[in-house]
């Protein structure tokens, strides 16, 4: 991700409306997965800290990101046990966590599977791995290309990368399936206006009443997102486990 990206990320991740969804329904899906209070969580591709932040009071979170200005923004926000390192290689030990966790960093990788792979070998038997990666290859756009995306994913081609690395997938489903229609209708008319040949994220700061509501929904469906099936949605969410 660009040096950039990471720094409006950092900015915005403590208030801004999917950031505060997302750390949400990391939590509740490490808690669907049984990870005990207190379990060792890697955070690999851990961007700007904020999952850290957010999951620091119940479990010991350590970090690692191929970005050296996303460590250094983990490492700011108080997260010691960060290290700047590529998921397709990790420098840990076998079986040294309880749980990995993959917020949106398969897709930026040529090789997902070998990052699946990495992920298998440092978890300890039993432990889980929580990945949600961005869903539905036709919603691909300049916010892809923005954020160096290889793919995007379908439940079949998320749950062969993670078979292939060991994994038993015991879970998947998708979110941000309310705003589907909004997100797509967004993406085709931002490309019809399209001036410039550079691309840039959906990323926006927003009017304060309109980010609350955003947040408010987000989290709803979060939570609904870990208790039922939803509709086809933005994002792709698995837990898989080491059998």
């Amino acid at each position: 991700m660009r040096a950039e990206e990471l720094e409006r990320m950092y900015r915005l991740e403590d208030t801004y409306w999917w950031f505060r969804a997302r750390r949400l329904l990391v939590r509740l899906l490490l808690q669907r997965a049984g990870i005990a209070p207190g379990s060792l969580v890697l955070d690999a591709g851990c961007g700007s800290g904020g999952t850290f932040k957010a999951l620091r009071d119940t479990w010991e979170v350590i970090g690692a990101d191929i970005s050296p200005v996303a460590i250094a923004f983990c490492r700011s926000r108080g997260m010691e046990l960060s290290v700047v390192g590529d998921i397709t290689a990790l420098p840990l030990r076998s079986g040294a966590v309880d749980a990995a966790l993959s917020c949106d960093v398969f897709e930026h990788l040529d090789d997902d599977v070998a990052a699946s792979r990495s992920l298998f070998e440092v978890t300890r038997p039993g432990g889980v791995l929580v990945t949600t990666v961005p869903a539905l290859p036709w919603l691909w756009s300049e916010h892809d290309i923005a954020l160096q995306h290889r793919r995007r994913y379908t439940r079949k081609t998320l749950r062969a990368a993670l078979e292939a690395g060991g994994w038993q997938v015991e879970w998947l489903n998708y979110t941000v399936s309310f705003l589907l229609p909004v997100i797509a209708l967004f993406r085709i008319v931002r490309k019809l206006r399209r001036k410039s040949s550079e691309s840039t994220v959906d990323l926006f700061e927003l009017p304060g009443p309109m980010n609350r509501i955003l947040t408010g929904l987000s989290c709803f469906e979060a939570r609904l997102a870990t208790r039922v099936p939803l509709t086809p949605g933005a994002t792709l969410l698995a837990i898989a486990r080491k059998s």
